[in-house]
């Protein structure tokens, strides 16, 4: 595996990792209890992160979505901070808010389609929070969780999905076509489920071979055409086996899924976060002609295939 494979940072926004003084940890106390705090102290701590997230995201806007979207599966509260800010700004009579919970990774993917889905909304704001470090168990050493909390990070994005664009010189992908299917048999490879410390995650080892049997004719649908060779691949990096192997059995270039390797490498796995961070990077890259499709991917519980295909029609800070 290529060294530029493997990752170099990530960010967390528990501060228990910046330090190892046990006695002032917030979620780690482990001379409380061995697995730390429990769920409830845990989801306070993303209850207050993801408030602060939402108050700087729109500290600035002024004009009120239709619909404002939260995404994720950290954690949960009712109301939850869309409905703060929808209060603190008053736009109550102006903006609906959608919460997509517990999906996983894949999660950005369904974001599009229930934004597109009705067509009298103008705009769909996504905020993605993803708060992945509160649920790492330090008393878990088994194979399966040790690479888990060496993937995954935590990381926040936000988007919007217009019918017509308010800034049409500004970053923006046109979506073509969305696909989701579902793997039979391999409901168990991948699960997401709370316990009394925290989510916790198990991941089969037949993962990777489990999707690569079936991304060909799932790539060929959702791109409909055998031949992807000037596209580019926005693939979630649920590690970097599976960006190696789909591209080996894709048989794309290194150009292809670029992307989707200096993501993980500079952020890891911040699941539904991730493909979000991809089309930024994909925005941001001038060598990246406007007209170019992007094939993005994602997968989760289910196991569950999931894919957009997109249009880059503007560049960022264009």
């Amino acid at each position: 595996m290529a060294k530029s494979s493997y990752i170099e940072t990530r960010r967390h926004f528990l501060p228990d990792f910046s330090h190892t003084d046990w006695d002032e940890m917030l979620v780690f106390r482990l001379r409380e209890n061995i697995q730390g705090a429990d769920l409830g102290v845990r989801n306070v701590f993303h209850e207050q992160v993801v408030a602060e997230m939402f108050e700087e995201l729109y500290a600035e806007e002024t004009h009120a979505p239709d619909t404002l979207m939260h995404v994720t599966c950290t954690g949960y509260a009712s109301p939850s901070a869309p409905y703060r800010v929808i209060s603190d700004k008053k736009w109550g009579q102006e903006t609906k808010v959608t919460q997509l919970y517990h999906t996983g990774c894949f999660a950005a993917i369904p974001a599009l389609r229930l934004s597109t889905q009705n067509a009298a909304v103008r705009r769909t704001d996504i905020v993605h929070t993803e708060l992945c470090s509160l649920h790492f168990d330090p008393t878990n050493f088994s194979p399966e969780q040790m690479v888990i909390h060496g993937l995954f990070a935590d990381g926040v994005a936000k988007y919007s999905v217009e019918s017509a664009p308010s800034m049409p010189n500004n970053a923006r992908f046109a979506i073509d076509h969305i696909r989701e299917e579902i793997i039979p048999g391999t409901e168990n490879d991948m699960t997401w489920k709370l316990s009394g410390h925290g989510f916790h995650m198990t991941l089969a080892r037949t993962v990777p071979e489990s999707i690569e049997k079936n991304i060909s004719t799932f790539v060929e649908k959702l791109a409909k055409t055998a031949d992807t060779s000037s596209m580019i691949f926005a693939i979630h990096p649920g590690g970097p086996k599976i960006i190696d192997t789909l591209a080996e059995r894709l048989e794309l270039q290194d150009w292809q899924v670029q992307h989707s390797r200096h993501i993980l490498r500079t952020h890891g796995n911040m699941s539904s976060a991730t493909l979000p961070h991809i089309w930024r990077h994909i925005a941001a890259d001038h060598e990246v002609a406007l007209g170019t499709s992007i094939v993005s991917m994602a997968f989760g519980p289910g196991l569950t295939l999931c894919g957009a295909l997109l249009k880059k029609v503007g560049h960022e800070g264009v």
